[in-house]
């Protein structure tokens, strides 16, 4: 059974629950109106287009795609494609002087079949110092000579046989 002091306490606690329900509806609500915030109807719009505009990092002075004082599409899309193969033209031509870079900057090395022993030995040690400089650095240790992949695996093998012949004792 219920007593009357429990009935009392259920009636307060939806009294607070309604309350506090209220209380959150009333501030959802007055945050909601605050961002419609609307110009009065009579205030004049603002319908004037900038001065330049931009495609594709090109700035274009507005004037271009007018007509009469007024926006033109013809002439936007015109623009635009216009813009759109000028700039596919100097992406172009930027890939070319890169890749006529890249072919300057080979060097070929000589083989390490046609070296002398003297060579490789000198050769080899270079390659070990270039190798750890550009792995300090952080740059791509295979980039050098065309030879440092080779020095790495006889410093690979050289290590193993080491090691194993150090456990055979």
């Amino acid at each position: 059974m219920v007593d009357e002091n429990d009935s009392n306490r259920m009636v307060i606690v939806n009294i607070m629950i309604v309350v506090f329900g209220l209380g959150a509806l009333y501030f959802i609500v007055n945050k909601l109106s605050n961002k419609k915030q609307t110009a009065p109807a009579s205030a004049p719009r603002d319908n004037k287009l900038p001065e330049t505009i931009t495609i594709n990092g090109t700035t274009i002075p507005t004037s271009r795609v007018m007509t009469n004082g007024k926006f033109d599409n013809a002439k936007f899309n015109a623009l635009f494609e216009e813009v759109k193969a000028n700039r596919a033209v100097l992406i172009k031509r930027q890939e070319e002087e890169g890749l006529e870079k890249l072919n300057k900057d080979v060097v070929m090395y000589p083989p390490v079949l046609d070296m002398k022993v003297y060579d490789v030995i000198q050769d080899y040690e270079q390659n070990v110092r270039e190798t750890i400089k550009d792995i300090v650095n952080g740059e791509n240790w295979t980039k050098g000579s065309s030879n440092r992949q080779l020095y790495f695996g006889v410093t690979l093998i050289m290590l193993s046989l080491m090691y194993f012949v150090s456990k055979l004792k």
